[in-house]
């Protein structure tokens, strides 16, 4: 099957974009009028369900066929180790398990210090939302082992926003990796838009934020 560009940001729309007047706060300490938080799809047995096969769409639209599927920790933890288990079950085949450790184990056998499970050949590694990619980052660093050999790192959204000058894609194929979006904030904010989901008030400050923090401009109320 062919991966389903509006039916996977109508996913996205409904189940974990976020948007107010009132600015939130993310993570890194940047003020936003854009939140995406995946936390209710990807804890939902049935949303992940729906989810798994919009992933394998996509990977196989993309030439992806992984040994292992791995998730930044820890947020996606629990959902790649069921995307793994579901696609290793349809194939009678893949690797094992694994499970990044947020923090490095200081004691035991090595292998076991950021990791624990065995990968090798191809990983894809899943991100649920990127705004710098620092996370991300620190992941691939964690699992550049001589076992692996290739990296495909995937986000389910990216916001579209710079950092050091420098889009998380710019960032993380720096690294010699292969960096893929399932959505784009832009794309999500102008279908919410067209769609009614934001006032012209709250337009017009998504469109100043993109355009002192975004890869592109973002011109709702210009369309």
């Amino acid at each position: 099957m062919t991966f389903d560009q509006e039916k996977f940001n109508q996913f996205v729309l409904r189940y974990a974009l976020g948007v107010r007047e009132e600015a939130f706060t993310l993570r890194s300490g940047r003020h936003s009028h854009l939140y995406v938080n995946w936390r209710d799809a990807l804890t939902s047995p049935r949303l992940l369900n729906q989810l798994r096969y919009m992933i394998n769409d996509f990977f196989e639209d993309h030439g992806l066929f992984p040994n292992n599927i791995l998730g930044v920790p820890e947020g996606m933890t629990a959902a790649a180790a069921y995307f793994q288990i579901c696609r290793a079950l349809a194939e009678s085949s893949g690797g094992d398990v694994v499970t990044i450790r947020k923090v490095p184990k200081q004691y035991g056998h090595g292998k076991d210090s950021n990791y624990i499970g065995k990968i090798s050949g191809k990983v894809v590694l899943l991100e649920d939302t990127t705004t710098s990619g620092t996370s991300l980052i620190e992941t691939i660093e964690k699992i550049r082992v001589p076992e692996v050999t290739d990296i495909t790192a995937i986000a389910f959204t990216d916001r579209m926003q710079i950092d050091d000058q420098r889009s998380v894609e710019q960032r993380v194929n720096s690294l010699g990796v292969d960096y893929f979006a399932m959505s784009k904030g832009t794309d999500l904010l102008r279908q919410a838009y067209a769609q009614g989901w934001i006032n012209d008030d709250l337009a017009l400050k998504l469109e100043q934020e993109y355009t002192k923090h975004g890869i592109e401009p973002l011109n709702l109320l210009r369309n």
